[in-house]
């Protein structure tokens, strides 16, 4: 259930209804007192701009204030320079801008833009990737009450990102943003029910949370939503209404619902099975560099499933999901590096990958690259070598591994 842990940073207003948009602007904002202010007409006027939408507006009313160092017009400028879609399409989003003024008005205690500058770090946005220091911004803006903030931090604080894990407080935080906060936190919650984290297992809660978040139009809720049905976790299993809510959930352009429809297609779930379908569906969440659609292609090519062998494709596919991170294609790659199929900065990250899979690697990725070595498919076979990764693998409790061991005795 870990892949259901997912850290999403989405714009603050992605697909939260109108009728919830006043509170949450107040949320970023934290307070109008600063009309108070000599210059609360031209703040006035440019907020109205901003809650409209009027980019060209916002930026020629409050882009001067930004600058002589009012937080609240900091806040509305960045924003609008990461998002705003009334801007000139041909000129790219103002990243370091943006950061500059979200960091100042940071300082001065918005909490929106402590979020900002949070999800930057975390992302390594206009920044260098710092999960320390995306970790520190984010307890700053939960200090201050900021659902978003609190969401986040709960995440990195379930998962031990970017300091020591504690997931009874990521629960505690969750909760307390529950009444204030949007899609994605109630989405985190379900996760930590789904995951057990520092709550009990329950798939009720979890999937009560899912479904209204889904309604909320939160993409990777709807896509959790799914797997439940398709898993039959806590309900009973139904591969068509998952296919239906991975559909919903593809439609808003989500990677993760992309592969599981193809998944789906491939296997015949709730649909008739259909190769050429499923590889349409992999190759979608691929171009959004998503591991598990580049793996799934590279099995495909590898093993024929669908089409002709092609080991050269499938090395391809495989390469680029180890890079983007995926332990079971990294695997393969320790294995495929050395076959003419590999490229030559595919045998540049061999031993670093062979390196980390024996070190830290799951079982199965062990008893993978063992059976791999031991078949001869893709390179020649490596009796040694597949004794010594399935030792690895029976050490790491791996009781297949054990079985297999014994034709090496």
């Amino acid at each position: 259930m870990a892949a259901l842990f997912l850290f999403s940073l989405s714009p603050l207003l992605s697909g939260v209804p109108s009728r919830m948009r006043k509170a949450i602007w107040l949320l970023c904002w934290v307070s109008f007192n600063v009309l108070a202010q000599p210059q609360e007409g031209r703040l006035r006027e440019g907020y109205a701009a901003f809650e409209r939408g009027d980019g060209i507006e916002t930026l020629k009313l409050l882009g001067p204030l930004a600058d002589d160092g009012d937080k609240y017009a900091q806040f509305a400028v960045a924003e609008t320079l990461l998002f705003n879609r009334s801007l000139r399409s041909d000129k790219p989003r103002d990243y370091a801008r943006a950061f500059a003024l979200h960091r100042q008005a940071a300082e001065q205690d918005i909490p929106g833009s402590q979020t900002r500058v949070g999800t930057a770090y975390y992302y390594g946005d206009a920044v260098p990737q710092d999960f320390a220091m995306a970790r520190l911004w984010f307890e700053r803006a939960a200090q201050n009450g900021h659902p978003a903030g609190q969401t986040n931090l709960a995440v990195m604080l379930a998962d031990g990102i970017g300091g020591p894990r504690d997931p009874d407080r990521a629960v505690t935080l969750l909760i307390d943003a529950l009444p204030r906060g949007e899609a994605n936190t109630l989405n985190t919650l379900a996760n930590a029910y789904a995951r057990g984290a520092g709550m009990p297992l329950d798939y009720a809660k979890a999937q009560n949370l899912y479904r209204e978040a889904a309604l909320l139009g939160h993409a990777i809720a709807m896509d959790n939503l799914g797997l439940l049905y398709r898993d039959g976790l806590g309900i009973e299993a139904n591969a068509q209404t998952a296919r239906l809510w991975f559909e919903r959930s593809a439609a808003l352009s989500e990677p993760r619902a992309l592969t599981n429809l193809g998944l789906l297609y491939l296997k015949g779930q709730g649909v008739e099975r259909d190769t050429k379908k499923a590889g349409d569906y992999f190759r979608m969440a691929a171009q959004r560099s998503h591991a598990d659609a580049e793996y799934n292609l590279g099995l495909m090519f590898l093993y024929g499933n669908g089409h002709e062998v092609d080991h050269d494709i499938g090395t391809r596919w495989m390469a680029l999901a180890a890079a983007h991170g995926h332990e079971l294609a990294q695997g393969y790659m320790v294995v495929l590096a050395d076959s003419r199929h590999a490229a030559q900065e595919d045998r540049k990250m061999l031993q670093g990958y062979a390196n980390r899979l024996g070190a830290l690697g799951s079982a199965q990725a062990k008893r993978l690259i063992a059976e791999l070595f031991d078949g001869g498919r893709f390179a020649p076979r490596n009796p040694g070598e597949a004794k010594r990764w399935f030792v690895l693998a029976a050490h790491a409790g791996d009781s297949a591994a054990a079985e297999r061991l014994r034709k090496f005795d």
